[in-house]
């Protein structure tokens, strides 16, 4: 996905938003990656300036019962991250597994590690890392799916970070291969260095698929 948006006149705007996802899916696993940019200026001021990429792993044993890995980097300046971290392991239990629609949670354990490019010093320690995926596909083609992750410090039950992404797919065309992805994201830390504690983004992608 690629947005471009600027203007010039009273204001000078500028916005630049990468990203990229792909996925392997097989018979009884999965493999995922992602990764997005984003920058944008307003008079000067830089207001956006983030990096974040990702990877996961998931596999099944058995029709309802299976292990995941996964692993996320982040680094965002305008929020005053250096570098996020976060690394997990776990179980995924398929609570449905249809055709139409799939549900699976994920309960594991991680290690979370956030250094700030201020004076506030840096947080480790191992955290609870407890997710849901939820897929549905409509008439003519049209998929949603909800993604929802919940990290929580072992240390500090009240410090953790939220995040839940809802994308509508619809097909371009007849038999297409191409599909545009339409989707809101919110992302809440509880205990932020920014001022802010809730993040929301809208985006929309052109994704190609080689099902």
């Amino acid at each position: 996905g690629l947005a471009v948006w600027g203007k010039q006149g009273n204001r000078a705007e500028f916005t630049l938003g990468v990203e990229v996802e792909a996925g392997l899916k097989g018979p009884n696993d999965t493999c995922a990656y992602f990764e997005e940019y984003e920058q944008r200026k307003n008079n000067g001021d830089q207001t956006e300036d983030r990096l974040a990429a990702g990877t996961t792993y998931e596999s099944f044993f058995s029709e309802d019962h299976g292990w995941y890995l996964r692993t996320e980097l982040e680094t965002d300046a305008i929020d005053g991250i250096d570098l996020r971290s976060t690394s997990a392991a776990g179980f995924s239990h398929r609570l449905i597994n249809r055709e139409q629609q799939t549900l699976v949670t994920r309960s594991g354990v991680g290690y979370r590690y956030t250094a700030y490019d201020s004076d506030q010093a840096s947080e480790a320690a191992p955290a609870l890392d407890l997710g849901l995926t939820h897929t549905y596909r409509f008439k003519h083609g049209i998929d949603m799916e909800n993604k929802f992750t919940f990290v929580p410090s072992f240390e500090d039950f009240s410090n953790y970070r939220l995040v839940h992404d809802t994308g509508l797919d619809m097909p371009l065309g007849t038999d297409s291969h191409f599909m545009l992805r339409i989707g809101v994201k919110n992302e809440y830390v509880s205990q932020p260095a920014a001022a802010e504690k809730l993040d929301t983004p809208y985006y929309s992608r052109l994704i190609y698929s080689w099902d």
